[in-house]
This record gives structure tokens, sequence and C-alpha cells, in this order.
């Protein structure tokens, strides 16, 4: 099993073009989310945060739902996902109600494939 877990963690780690963790507190974050503990992790500016769940779904082939008000960040996070082939989706307020359809399906269809859905806080309020 750890043998297996080294080797995801390693073609996560590929895949976002790191060659190490940046920080000891980074590979802390990510090595607990992947061992599934619920984790808050407070790190500075650029101190690799997003890779905190990032390599843990796609290391595990996980559905991941990330709920953020910094909308630009989301649409650059959903893009640079999508660069790597991986689904991704970030839905606001302004989002077509059929790319929130589609996202959902994304989210809820195919087993062990990672997806990640960026929700702003308004739309985890709403009712659709």
């Amino acid at each position: 099993m750890a043998e297996s877990y080294e080797l995801a963690l390693q073609r996560a780690m590929e895949i976002l073009g790191y060659e190490e963790f940046r920080s000891p507190e980074q590979e802390r974050v990510i090595r607990s989310v992947m061992e599934r503990h619920d984790v808050l992790g407070i790190m500075p500016t650029g101190g690799g945060k997003s890779a905190g769940y990032i390599v843990p779904t796609l290391a595990l082939g996980l559905k991941t739902i990330v709920v953020s008000p910094l909308i630009s960040l989301m649409g650059d996070q959903v893009m640079k996902l999508r660069q790597w082939q991986i689904p991704a989706y970030a839905v606001t307020g302004d989002t077509d109600k059929f790319e929130v359809i589609e996202a959902m399906f994304t989210m809820l269809g195919s087993p062990g494939r990672p997806a990640f859905l960026y929700a702003s806080p308004e739309m985890l309020a709403s009712e659709g």
C-alpha cells in the first residue's frame, strides 16, 4: 500500500511539474490529505496551497470541490487543470445554468477519474 501511495504521489507531482515539495508544511498538508485526514493548512502566498488539494485529487482519483471567493484565481486554476486534460469547472453567480449542469454531471460521473469543481460561496448558498 505504501509503495502504491508513493507512486501515485510521484505521478501527481510530475503532472504539476514538481520535483520536490516547496516546504515541509506543504508536504505535511499533502500527505495528511492523502491519508484522508481533515486538514486546515494555513500557508503564505506562493507557498503552494493549491497543491494541497490538487496533488491528492490527482494521485487518488478524487472529485474535489474548492470553495473560493477569488473568481479570477478559480479561472486561472481551471484553465491550468484543463491544459493538463483534467476536468475542471468554476461556477459563480454568473455561470450559465447549462455549464453548472455539465459540471455536476462530471462530478457525479466517472468514479476514479479526478475532477475539480471551484464554487463561489454564493453558489453554495443558492437553491440550484
